[in-house]
């Protein structure tokens, strides 16, 4: 056990990692920090890009035996920090439940590759991807295609950020609701799925897990 309670992460891919880094088909959970930690610290340079595929983050930033409500930590994916860019990648992805974001740049100001990801009842943002402070060269780069955001049982008052060229597939929560560009609600027969998939969740650690793996079910077979 972490004793400051605040730094263990499931996977942390990070501080002079270099290049050719993938993870596939991976399961983080319960994690007291972050289910994937892509930090980057300035006097390291930046780090090598990181590919995330086939793989689900959930009930992150609490432990089996202590639920951290403070919604401080425990990101589903964080993609690096201090302003560093690197055009990490995450593909068919599933983040759910976790105690912070699901997905988060943390300041990552490369041209990051997001795709076909599936982020659910996360604490604060579901997508959290904001233009740079420190450099926004690498913004018209950045692609967000095919992703989803959706709450059932976890309200924010916070809608999704998303700073980067992005498609007419993706779904975002706005004003407590999942809306594409052109304002369209999500179909309601892909709602009711979350929702049902979500229903598996009962608070304890089997339901999580059932509930996560429902999720990414949907996810893979989502057109």
């Amino acid at each position: 056990m972490d004793s400051s309670r605040i730094n263990a992460d499931g996977f942390a891919a990070k501080m002079r990692v270099g290049d050719g880094n993938t993870f596939v088909n991976c399961i983080s959970h319960h994690n007291i920090d972050d289910g994937w930690d892509l930090f980057n610290k300035v006097e390291d340079g930046e780090d090598g890009v990181v590919t995330i595929k086939n793989s689900v983050s959930y009930s992150n930033g609490r432990t089996l035996d202590d639920d951290n409500d403070g919604n401080t930590i425990g990101n589903g994916f964080k993609l690096g920090g201090e302003g560093l860019p690197v055009a990490h990648v995450l593909e068919n992805n599933v983040s759910y439940n976790n105690n912070m974001d699901g997905v988060t740049d943390n300041f990552n100001s490369g041209s990051l590759k997001i795709r076909h990801v599936l982020s659910v009842d996360n604490a604060r943002f579901n997508f959290l991807i904001r233009k740079s402070p420190y450099d926004d060269s690498a913004a018209s780069e950045r692609t967000f295609e095919h992703n989803l955001s959706d709450r059932v049982n976890r309200s924010s008052k916070y809608n999704d950020v998303v700073y980067a060229h992005h498609t007419s597939d993706n779904w975002l929560m706005q004003d407590g609701e999942s809306l594409n560009s052109a304002g369209e609600a999500l179909d309601q027969t892909l709602a009711a799925e979350i929702k049902a998939a979500v229903a598996y969740d009962d608070g304890t650690a089997a339901g999580q897990r059932k509930a996560a793996l429902a999720l990414k079910a949907i996810n893979d077979a989502r057109d």
